[in-house]
Parts: structure tokens; sequence; C-alpha cells
């Protein structure tokens, strides 16, 4: 029995699954999606969680001029319906 702890990332490599984590938006943004704007991605701003794109043409996120995004990540696919 193996008794070697692993970590979710660990984990998720092995099972082949999509490993995703936050990403300082000071260090890079939401690749570019079509039209000037990301994909809509998962924000954090201070404590405050939403989703967003990024609007490359405007240089901010979209719809919320006034507020710094700190962290960004990619949102899972969606459940099979």
């Amino acid at each position: 029995m193996n008794t070697e702890k692993t970590t979710i990332e660990e984990q998720a490599i092995a099972f082949n699954l999509p490993v995703i984590r936050w990403v300082a938006a000071s260090e890079e943004l939401p690749p570019l999606y079509r039209l000037g704007m990301s994909r809509d991605v998962l924000t954090l701003a201070g404590i405050k969680m939403s989703v967003k794109s990024y609007d490359y043409e405007l240089g901010r996120w979209n719809g919320s001029p006034h507020i710094t995004v700190k962290y960004w990540m990619e949102l899972p696919e969606p459940p099979c319906v």
C-alpha cells in the first residue's frame, strides 16, 4: 500500500484531468478569444468573486472599470447534460 500523500494537482495529472489554478492578473491575462475579448473567467478582486472577460481594446476587465482584479482562473467545463 502506498502511504505517500499526493497533491490534488498530481492526482489530476495522473487521471489526465485539466489542472485549474489561480493566475495573477499582474503577470498574465486570459488568452484572446475573439473580437478583442477573452472568454469568461472567474475573477477575484479583494474578497469579491465574479465571472468576467477581459477587453483587450479597452485594456480593462469587462463591466468593472473601477475594480482591480487580482487573480483569475479558467472556468471548468460544464457537466454533460
